[in-house]
């Protein structure tokens, strides 16, 4: 049995800009399947990630993932434009954070997602 289970990410294939016109040009996403664990974050983990999590003083809800996928995370975990998306349970969640956990062992991917503000 495993906890992990099929989840699309979506991830920026081209940043977008302004057009000849003046009209903002969307960016281009590709769709990425991953197998992954999605879990609630621990206390130290809330602790830890405050910053990142906050958004103009609203805290949002944040889960992380494991997955032997890196996962894309925004520059400056502010910008929801850069980092992979994720639609789960009904939302849709940015990575903030991603760290590799490479130990030879049970190599694996460690993402932060909150949930996207729009």
């Amino acid at each position: 049995m495993s906890f992990r289970t099929m989840q699309t990410i979506k991830r920026a294939a081209a940043v977008g800009g302004y057009g000849a016109d003046g009209k903002p040009i969307k960016p281009t996403t590709s769709d990425i399947g991953v197998m992954m664990s999605i879990q609630p974050l621990n206390k130290g983990e809330q602790s830890q990630y405050t910053d990142l999590l906050e958004s103009g003083g609203t805290r949002r809800q944040a889960v992380k993932t494991y997955s032997k996928v890196e996962i894309i995370a925004t520059q400056d975990g502010k910008n929801p434009k850069q980092g992979d998306k994720l639609t789960w349970n009904g939302k849709t969640f940015v990575c903030v954070a991603c760290d590799p956990w490479l130990s030879g062992v049970v190599s694996h991917y460690k993402a932060i997602f909150k949930e996207a503000t729009s």
